[in-house]
């Protein structure tokens, strides 16, 4: 522990691909069964343990009440913006997707169909602390693990099975977070979740400004403003307001570059 770390060595960064990997894998054997929701805790059995692992939210401005699903960044090929930015470290990057709820804050109407925005996914094993801050005002859903039988039917979850937790951080948010008393950064997608969002029919650049332009009427539902982020008071809020022949997609080169 006392020796620092190189992160040029390629055990170093062997050892983070492994654990990046392994951690996909398994929410992907996960998101089969049901949806990765946080504010829910499921049930997993091991070969000698009936474990629990919380699924918990990360974010000022993101709650559990927004989210629809999520897409793993790793399965889309990112078109249509020109730079794209990825930090490397641990984690897996997902695309979330919103979806509207009934007690949204006003803020909120302002926020476009299906926004998508970015998360990275984290597993630690809890502390006492962690453990009863990260559940604090979470609604919990518990999924069973499937009925068991024969010796693994006196197997139950107890206080010396490890808890887990999984993390879901918003990258816009929190870059680095805190691992064994050391700073590490998240691996972090920004562009593909933007990307995902602009590949919906509306948004084709095309065919809305060509449509905005001939017959206005008909991309009234379209017209008014979009925020594609939680509203943060410590912020300035940019503005970014398209020309004739043009849709809200000019900005997003430079939406995508300035954050």
């Amino acid at each position: 522990d006392a020796l620092p770390l190189n992160a040029y060595d390629p055990q170093f960064r062997g050892a983070s691909d492994l654990y990046n990997q392994s951690l996909e894998g398994m929410l992907r054997l996960v998101k089969q069964e049901d949806e990765l929701r946080p504010g829910t805790t499921r049930t997993i059995r091991t070969s000698s343990h009936i474990c629990t692992c919380d699924i918990v939210m990360r974010s000022s401005g993101w709650h559990a009440e927004d989210f629809d699903h999520v897409e793993f960044v790793s399965d889309y090929q990112l078109q249509g913006l020109r730079n794209h930015y990825h930090n490397y470290g641990l984690g897996v990057p997902l695309i979330a997707i919103r979806r509207p709820h009934g007690d949204e804050d006003p803020a909120e109407r302002f926020y476009p169909p299906n926004l998508s925005f970015p998360l990275t996914a984290f597993l630690r094993v809890s502390s006492r602390e962690e453990d009863e801050r990260g559940r604090a005002g979470s609604r919990r859903d518990v999924f069973d693990a499937p009925p068991l039988a024969g010796k693994d039917a006196q197997q139950s979850v107890s206080a010396n099975a490890p808890r887990f937790v999984l993390e879901l951080y918003d990258s816009l948010e929190q870059p680095t977070i805190e691992v064994a008393g050391r700073r590490v950064p998240l691996e972090a997608d920004l562009s593909t979740p933007l990307a995902y969002f602009l590949n919906q029919p509306q948004f084709q650049d095309s065919q809305l400004s060509t449509l905005g332009l001939l017959n206005p009427g008909e991309a009234k539902e379209l017209q008014g403003l979009y925020m594609l982020e939680p509203y943060d008071p410590e912020k300035m809020p940019v503005v970014m307001v398209h020309g004739l022949w043009s849709s809200p997609v000019t900005w997003m080169e430079m939406f995508n570059d300035l954050r």
